[in-house]
């Protein structure tokens, strides 16, 4: 199975040396996204993103709802998630907001590039 190859954590497998070829994925993804290859976990590249913490699902869910078009709306977000905002959640909006400009613009700079090549 590809995530006990992968040492998957997020799939409940034990954790174990990368083939090459899997280390040599996870250095191209480092180079994608500018990290530094040895600061990349080791492990499957869905390890987070199939099996995210609850506050993380909580939040993109509660974001993900308010849309992107407007500012943070603590009645909504009240309203979605049963609770208050604290200055935390607000935070977090703000970061997640900015998050995804920063990566619309680098997808629009992305395909800009692309379109000049052709």
């Amino acid at each position: 199975m590809l995530q006990e190859e992968w040492g998957c954590a997020g799939a409940g497998c034990a954790s174990r040396e990368l083939n090459p070829d899997f280390a040599r994925e996870v250095r191209h993804v480092a180079t994608l996204i500018g990290a530094d290859p040895s600061a990349m976990p080791q492990t499957c590249p869905f390890a987070t993103i199939q099996r995210a913490d609850e506050i993380t699902l909580e939040l993109t869910e509660a974001f993900c709802a308010m849309g992107i078009d407007g500012g943070f709306d603590p009645a909504a977000y009240g309203m979605l998630l049963g609770r208050t905002p604290t200055h935390v959640d607000v935070e977090a909006y703000k970061v997640w907001r900015r998050a995804l400009a920063e990566s619309q613009a680098s997808d629009r700079a992305f395909a800009e590039k692309a379109r000049k090549k052709a």
